[in-house]
C-alpha cells in the first residue's frame, strides 16, 4: 500500500496473544489506508480463527535505537 513503510508481529506464546504495529510514511498515508486495512484485517481473522480486540492508532514521538 502507498505510504507503508513496516510492520512488526509480536506474539506471547504463552498466552497466545498478539499485537501487530504498522507503520507508515505519514498520517495521511495510514488515513488513506484505513478501509483496506480493516479488509486485511478481517480476512486475516477469518483464516486463522482469531478475533481483533482494537484497532488504535498512536503518532511517533521519539525514535531510539541503531539506525535502519
Amino acid at each position: 500500500m502507498e505510504g507503508f513503510s513496516h510492520a512488526y508481529f509480536l506474539v506471547d506464546r504463552d498466552t497466545g496473544r498478539a499485537v501487530s504495529i504498522t507503520i507508515w510514511e505519514s498520517e495521511d498515508a495510514l488515513k488513506v489506508s484505513s478501509q483496506t486495512a480493516d479488509q486485511l484485517r478481517a480476512r486475516g481473522t477469518q483464516l486463522s480463527q482469531t478475533q481483533i480486540v482494537s484497532v488504535d492508532s498512536y503518532e511517533i514521538v521519539h525514535r531510539a535505537g541503531a539506525s535502519p
